[in-house]
């Protein structure tokens, strides 16, 4: 009789065990991971096939053959210089802009209403100062969101992309350098 107890404290202990690792899998590994966090460092030079894009604080390194790359400026205040860069064969959007946008802070992203998570993290040079805030978030379908604020005058950011965009936009923004003068 003490074995067949034994038997079935084993058996609701495994029991337990395996719904644990089944509901820590589901939760735990269907959460995108975060996206690496921008180390910013002076420019170094440029690869061949890239070009840098940015302002006189801080650009960004794009390769010419996976990106198709829209430069321009507003005509009227606030005024913002900023390049827009689509992967080819996507119609999803990078959007890299330069100036200051008073409205921003005051006027929220339709994006983040539907978010099932949205995290924010500093963002430090290469001596440690903390030099902007990077925000990012997922819907339940997968999409990811990201906007990354620099200095308070410098974003990069995308809206809701499937993972492959998002992947391939978080190498841009994390190709971040500081342009030494």
């Amino acid at each position: 009789m003490g074995r067949f107890t034994t038997t079935k404290w084993q058996l609701g202990l495994a029991v337990i065990v395996g719904i644990s690792s089944i509901c820590w899998l589901y939760f735990v590994g269907t959460r995108p991971s975060p996206p690496l966090l921008p180390h910013v460092s002076p420019c170094k030079a440029l690869a061949s096939g890239m070009k840098r894009v940015g302002d006189s604080g801080f650009q960004f390194d794009v390769s010419t053959k996976d990106f198709s790359i829209s430069e321009g400026s507003s005509d009227a205040a606030p005024f913002v210089h900023g390049f827009d860069l689509v992967p080819k064969q996507s119609n999803a959007i990078l959007k890299i802009e330069f100036g200051w946008r008073p409205m921003e802070s005051i006027t929220p992203d339709p994006a983040l209403t539907f978010l099932k998570r949205i995290e924010r993290r500093p963002i430090f040079d290469d001596k440690g100062k903390p030099i902007g805030e990077d925000k990012w978030g997922y819907l339940d379908t997968g999409e990811r969101w990201r906007s990354v604020r620099f200095s308070g005058i410098g974003t990069a950011k995308y809206g809701l992309v499937d993972r492959q965009a998002a992947e391939i936009f978080d190498r841009v923004i994390n190709s971040v350098c500081s342009v030494q003068n």
